[in-house]
């Protein structure tokens, strides 16, 4: 089974709206997100304007991202809603997709 890559970008307003967002992402949604969906992530700043930013999670499989969107993602995502709502300016991009191979300078 192949893991899954999961890829959330958030477009903010301004620039202080991004550092908030980013901000709270690694002060520890991120982490929670990992610790409950068993997963791994990173946290990038995007090239451009400064203030799109980008959270992507591999999931180890299907079954471990389904059941983090099952169980958990509408409470996180309410969480988020509650600091950055959709009158703010803010907008969401997600996206997905099975890993077929992982390269490494090792080979």
């Amino acid at each position: 089974m192949n893991p899954v890559h999961y890829r959330v970008v958030a477009t903010l307003p301004d620039a202080a709206s991004a550092e908030r967002y980013q901000a709270w992402l690694t002060g520890g949604h991120v982490v929670e997100v990992c610790r409950l969906g068993r997963a791994s992530a990173s946290v990038v700043r995007l090239n451009g304007d400064g203030n799109r930013v980008a959270s992507t999670y591999r999931f180890e499989s299907q079954q471990d991202l389904d059941r983090y969107e099952r169980e958990f993602a509408p409470r996180l995502r309410s969480e988020g809603v509650a600091l950055f709502p959709p009158e703010s300016g803010i907008r969401f991009e997600r996206e997905y997709g099975h890993i077929l191979a992982t390269f490494t300078p090792q080979g």
